[in-house]
């Protein structure tokens, strides 16, 4: 949940609720109210808090929150829009966002940037290696830092299924480097990529899974002595319908 992870993100890197408030521009008590859930973040304080910690917004929400801020933004719309029309033409209107409830379509996608879509990496091989790629897909570069490169990854079995189930497509920024508790794409030994939220100790890295499924567990790893490599973080998921 969003208030979980505002904890833990400003825990592992040993702040305060003060700290972070500061950071933010706002007050002790409102982000002690968000670690609590007492009051939710508005969409720019959610921005604010996912660019501090460098992660997407989509890794702080839960379905249910994405869904959530989805039917506030359409109710503030019709407000607003409703607001500035005759009552003779609101029930018209009203009925327009009730049958669409499709965010995307508040903002028009301005550009978009070929992303190689990447099926099995395996430790040894380049991540874009032309026998890697399954095929492309176009993501629109608000989501992307043009100094960057993407791929996206299809999720494999159910170690992380409370956040991606089989086969949702995640959008990955190449990286070896990330902040701790971020989810990350890892090889370990020559086996296949895998996804994970990552703790970082010195020289221990912690790979939890997030999943339903008690078989998967925390695994730790000496980054100096194991075959560890991390080669890119989470940005976003991307499911389909």
């Amino acid at each position: 949940m969003l208030k979980n992870k505002i904890k833990d993100l400003r825990t592992a890197k040993n702040m305060t609720q003060e700290e972070l408030a500061k950071i933010l521009g706002l007050s002790t008590s409102i982000v002690g109210m968000y670690e609590t859930g007492a009051r939710k973040p508005s969409y720019e304080a959610l921005v604010k808090i996912a660019n501090y910690f460098k992660v997407s917004t989509d890794y702080l929400l839960s379905v249910k929150e994405k869904l959530e801020i989805a039917m506030d933004s359409l109710a503030k719309i019709n407000k607003m829009a409703i607001e500035g029309l005759e009552s003779t033409q609101k029930p018209s209107l009203i009925k327009k966002f009730e049958n669409n409830v499709d965010l995307s379509s508040l903002r028009s996608v301005r550009e978009t940037r070929t992303i190689p879509m990447v099926g099995t990496v395996a430790a040894g091989t380049p991540i874009l290696a032309e026998e890697n790629i399954e095929g492309y897909m176009q993501i629109d570069t608000f989501f992307l830092n043009k100094d960057k490169n993407y791929y996206l990854l299809k999720i494999k079995g159910d170690s992380m299924n409370t956040e991606f189930q089989e086969g949702t497509w995640v959008l990955i920024e190449k990286t070896p480097y990330f902040e701790s508790g971020q989810l990350g794409v890892i090889l370990i030994d020559g086996g296949e990529a895998t996804i994970k939220k990552v703790i970082l100790n010195d020289n221990v890295i912690t790979l939890i899974p997030m999943s339903t499924n008690v078989a998967h567990q925390p695994i730790m790893y000496n980054i100096e002595k194991d075959n560890v490599q991390i080669i890119g973080r989470v940005i976003m998921a991307l499911k389909k319908y």
